[in-house]
Formats: C-alpha cells, sequence, structure tokens
C-alpha cells in the first residue's frame, strides 16, 4: 500500500507480528476477554455514566450493554491490527500498550 509517497507492507507487517510476537497477540486477547467481562459487571452494577471511555459509554447508550462493549473491543482489535500493520517495530510497541491498559481496565473494573 502506498501512503505518503512510501510502499508499506501492510500484511508482511501484520504477519511478521503475529510469527514474531504470538505471545503478545494471545496475552491481547485474554486481557480483551477479561475487560470485556468486567465492563458488563462495572457497568451493570454502577451504570453507564461511570464508564470511562466515552466511545464505549456512547456505544452501550446507543446499542445496549452486550453489544455496545464488544464492539467497542472490535474497535480497539481493529486499532491494534492497523498499527501493527503499518510499522513493523512501532506498531508493537502500540500492542504492548494496549495490552498493559487493558490489564488496568480489568483492575479497574474489578476494584
Amino acid at each position: 500500500m502506498q501512503i505518503l509517497d512510501q510502499e508499506i507492507p501492510l500484511k508482511e507487517n501484520l504477519r511478521f507480528s503475529l510469527k514474531r510476537y504470538t505471545a503478545w497477540w494471545i496475552i491481547l486477547l485474554v486481557t480483551m476477554i477479561f475487560d470485556f467481562f468486567t465492563t458488563l459487571y462495572f457497568v451493570q452494577k454502577y451504570g453507564v455514566a461511570t464508564e470511562g471511555n466515552s466511545l464505549v459509554s456512547w456505544l452501550i447508550r446507543n446499542l445496549g450493554l452486550f453489544a455496545g462493549v464488544f464492539a467497542g473491543k472490535l474497535l480497539q482489535l481493529f486499532s491494534v491490527t492497523v498499527f501493527v500493520s503499518l510499522h513493523q517495530k512501532l506498531g508493537n510497541v502500540f500492542l504492548l500498550i494496549v495490552v498493559l491498559f487493558n490489564f488496568w481496565a480489568v483492575v479497574v473494573n474489578v476494584i
């Protein structure tokens, strides 16, 4: 793909990340699942107004609790995939940051 007059091998970057950082991708999926369920618990207990992510809060209000949180997690997975596809090194830093944010979200949702 051509972006700003530079050829970016999107598929190759994604394949590289999936092959080299398989464990991080698995950890990402696991933390996303935990964050999904803890967010459901948190929002059911305290209400949509207490959701810190305004996009997820909007999705919950418009799609319902389950579908809204699920859509938020799908958008998160999509954004990680896009960033990883754009750059081999920086994309994987973004992958690590999202994993850390998910860990933090699970902790905050449960407390």
